[in-house]
């Protein structure tokens, strides 16, 4: 008997150790933080955000686009108790991308009048918010229209935007803005989309994840060209994106010049109706997979936005998501680094092989 009660104790020391790792396994590979706070706004069913600085606390603001209400929020730093009032458009329009672009000092908004079936960008100065000119009318489709911004070694800009199944190519000019091209990813549907100025690479997720036609991270160069690496130019598999893949963003490594390194980290909401939204982060370089995390209480993610600036309590800048079409949550990248054992340092060292 003391032989056999001793077998079965050790059978249920090895089960308790096994539930053990297991949960061990789960709480490092899943990681949650708390977010600084979530902004609640005037806008209803809000979906994209961005950021503006100059690399000052006190111009520093953060956009946030909402679809039912034809209105962008706008949050002044600390931003919680900071809310401007917001950029009205009229009844009826749909207000869904929004993009900053700090070398020129622009936002960039997307819109639609589904009645009429007119999609088009806006385009403002920052900070004064002067309405400087419209362009995509009678181009782009129906869909959720996004948009993402590259400048070329020539100092030509680019604005990428996304209908449902294409994504137009501007050139972008002070005043006017020209069609150049366009492509189809192979996907079920598109909205976001991201340029990388280092690489001079876009990034277009297909944005139904999981149960799309192709899930997963598509990458082009900047004439539309799928830029293939080991035979393929999407990665982030069906195992990594159980849901769909909404906003993505880019963390780039700075030196002590503020020169890009050409490290860093993309992020891609992997959205989740029921349950904590899981934030893909993927290697800049290698577009190697480092793990996910959570941020607690915050669901059914669309747009992300990153800045890199150091600002009073968040020293390796901030991360922002949307939060249950209602919100929108802020953190410190620190936080995110501590949670995933992930640095600037840590990041590809060889950038310059991938380019």
């Amino acid at each position: 008997m003391n032989i056999i009660h001793g077998y079965f104790r050790w059978v249920i020391l090895l089960l308790v150790a096994a539930i053990t790792a297991s949960i061990i396994f789960i709480q490092i590979g899943n990681p949650k933080v708390k977010a600084e706070t979530i902004l609640y706004g005037p806008g209803s069913n809000i979906d994209s955000v961005a950021f503006w600085s100059n690399r000052s606390t006190n111009d520093t603001l953060l956009f946030v686009s909402s679809k039912d209400s034809h209105l962008v929020e706008i949050w002044h730093f600390p931003f919680s108790g900071s809310e401007q009032p917001p950029l009205l458009f009229d009844e009826g329009e749909i207000i869904n991308g929004v993009a900053v672009d700090e070398r020129t000092d622009r936002l960039f908004i997307t819109g639609a009048v589904k009645q009429t079936g007119t999609y088009q960008v806006y385009v403002f100065s920052l900070p004064g918010l002067q309405p400087l000119y419209q362009f995509g009318k009678n181009i782009l489709g129906e869909g959720e229209t996004n948009l993402g911004i590259l400048h070329l070694p020539d100092s030509e800009t680019r604005i990428f935007v996304t209908d449902d199944h294409t994504v137009y190519i501007f050139r972008v000019g002070e005043m006017d803005a020209t069609l150049v091209g366009q492509f189809q990813p192979p996907v079920s549907a598109l909205e976001t989309v991201m340029a990388d100025d280092y690489t001079q690479l876009v990034y277009v997720p297909e944005e139904r994840g999981n149960s799309g036609l192709a899930p997963g991270i598509h990458v082009y160069d900047a004439n539309g060209k799928p830029y293939m690496r080991d035979g393929s130019n999407v990665f982030g598999s069906h195992d990594q994106f159980q849901s769909d893949a909404e906003g993505i963003a880019l963390y780039r490594c700075y030196d002590g010049n503020i020169m890009d390194t050409g490290r860093g980290f993309i992020v891609v909401s992997d959205q989740n109706v029921t349950d904590l939204t899981d934030f893909e982060i993927f290697d800049r370089a290698t577009w190697r997979y480092l793990g996910n995390f959570n941020i607690e209480k915050v669901i059914n993610t669309d747009g992300v936005a990153v800045l890199e600036t150091a600002l009073p309590g968040y020293p390796d800048g901030i991360f922002s998501a949307v939060h249950d079409d209602q919100g929108t949550a802020i953190l410190g990248w620190r936080e995110i680094f501590g949670a995933l054992d992930i640095s600037c340092e840590s990041a590809d060292s060889n950038p310059q092989d991938h380019r």
